[in-house]
């Protein structure tokens, strides 16, 4: 399927796994993909989705966070102040718990999580229906908007929605929107 994906698309699956290297994970997850695409997509592509809020500074911040907005609001509201809580554990245990024992990253190639890969299938399916010679990063968006993993979505929708972000993506591929 790779042979499929344009220079740009495979660049930003690389990068996914940087991303996930430098988020300390041992897997590359579907939110990954999604910050590393939204960094390699040339800038009219960029600016525009920019434009909805979603960048991928904003992806990478959003994601890999422990609650949703919801649960965030239900545990303050329990008295629970998550800045204090967080801050503690930083304190007790280090800035980043998620780096390897040792402080060292994972070398070599990081599999992919079961949603990262079918954000990678869709993103063909997705090529496929809009009719494209090649896979490209707003296919792999695509893909992952479809997946239906929750961290993506959440990360959309604290900027934007993911019916708009698809339309645009679905624009900027020079297509209407299906």
């Amino acid at each position: 399927m790779f042979e499929r994906f344009s220079k740009d698309a495979r660049a930003a699956v690389v990068l996914a796994q940087e991303h996930a290297r430098d988020a300390g994970a041992d897997r590359v997850a579907a939110t990954h993909l999604l910050s590393a695409v939204l960094a390699s997509l040339d800038e009219p592509a960029r600016a525009a989705l920019a434009a909805l809020g979603l960048t991928a500074e904003r992806a990478r911040t959003l994601s890999g966070t422990v609650f949703s907005a919801a649960e965030e609001d239900a545990l303050r509201g329990l008295g629970i102040d998550l800045d204090s809580v967080a801050d503690a554990v930083r304190d007790r245990f280090g800035a980043d718990l998620r780096r390897r024992p040792g402080g060292r990253r994972r070398s070599g190639h990081l599999p992919f999580t079961r949603d990262a890969k079918k954000s990678l299938e869709l993103a063909l399916r997705e090529a496929i229906r809009l009719k494209a010679g090649s896979i490209r990063g707003e296919h792999v968006l695509l893909g992952a908007l479809r997946s239906d993993d929750a961290e993506v979505r959440a990360v959309v929708d604290a900027v934007s929605s993911v019916p708009e972000v698809r339309a645009r993506l679905v624009e900027l591929l020079g297509h209407d929107a299906a």
